[in-house]
């Protein structure tokens, strides 16, 4: 735990807001638990900017609901464009220093964003990372193990700052262990907007898989350091409705789209590096690894 400057106690009031950016979709029976989760968050200073992406059920008077009740909540509707386009949405109408993205089906603890803007008061980093949980559909709770290099064993720390080179190493790893989730999502972290909205960084809405890892790439380009935080504030829920959404992009065309991008942003991103110590080879293998590793998982689905 972050305890040295944890407290706000003697922080203005105005200090570090927290756009908190949920994309909803045909959420309903998820938004309760949802939203609280971050209503009930120890740190106060909040934007929460539901983002109702064409919702054909009752979401968006659930989110108008919240919105006449507590005045950080701000609703925002759009023509159905998935999650990413979602995202960009609350971004674009966010005003927070920070950007902190939450699925409309999972949760965060109690104190998460004050621990993760505790992190960025102390360590002056321009991201925040947090270990999570997982919560199978039938209910069953995984802590999960990280790990940072080729290599190595799990870290079982409290805490780990991370210069560019060795975000680079975790990218290294993620490919060779595309299981190692952190560096493949943009929820369980908190990113400078400031980042964000000055070099233009975006989810691809052309992309249905890895859109996240592809963000979190361009994202990286900018980062001089990083602080790791092992603790599982991030609470992700698996739902059966999640497999039936994979199958749905399982067409020859937007699978190869997606992995033709994954595949040119990762060798992107390695050229960027003027430190790279990994040659390009095994970044191409690494890449085919991961790919064919997705590719399976994918297939197994739609045969389910």
């Amino acid at each position: 735990m972050i305890s040295d400057d944890a407290s706000q106690e003697n922080e203005p009031a105005n200090f570090g807001k927290v756009s908190v950016i949920i994309p909803v979709f045909n959420a309903e029976k998820f938004l309760g638990r949802v939203m609280g989760s971050v209503l009930q968050q120890s740190y106060r200073n909040l934007e929460i900017i539901l983002v109702d992406d064409g919702s054909s059920d009752k979401s968006v008077d659930s989110c108008h609901a919240y919105a006449s009740t507590d005045s950080r909540v701000k609703v925002v509707s759009r023509a159905n464009g998935g999650p990413a386009a979602a995202r960009n949405t609350g971004v674009a109408n966010s005003t927070g220093e920070y950007i902190f993205f939450l699925d409309a089906d999972d949760m965060i603890e109690p104190q998460t964003i004050e621990i993760l803007v505790a992190a960025y008061k102390r360590f002056r980093p321009e991201l925040v990372i947090c270990n999570f949980s997982k919560i199978e559909a039938n209910g069953l709770k995984i802590e999960q193990e990280i790990t940072f290099k080729q290599g190595e064993q799990s870290f079982h720390g409290q805490l780990k700052e991370m210069t560019f080179e060795s975000i680079s190493d975790f990218v290294v790893h993620f490919l060779f262990n595309p299981s190692n989730h952190l560096a493949s999502y943009c929820w369980a972290r908190l990113y400078r907007a400031d980042i964000i909205k000055e070099y233009s960084i975006s989810a691809d809405g052309s992309m249905r898989l890895f859109e996240d890892y592809v963000f979190n790439l361009e994202y990286f380009q900018h980062i001089r350091k990083a602080i790791f935080i092992n603790q599982p504030l991030y609470v992700y829920i698996m739902q059966n409705s999640q497999m039936s959404a994979s199958m749905g992009i399982m067409d020859t065309t937007s699978l190869l789209h997606d992995m033709e991008i994954f595949r040119d942003k990762t060798i992107d991103f390695f050229s960027f590096s003027t430190n790279q110590r990994e040659d390009l080879a095994k970044i191409k293998k690494g890449i085919g690894h991961a790919l064919s590793h997705y590719s399976i998982i994918f297939m197994i689905r739609a045969c389910r």
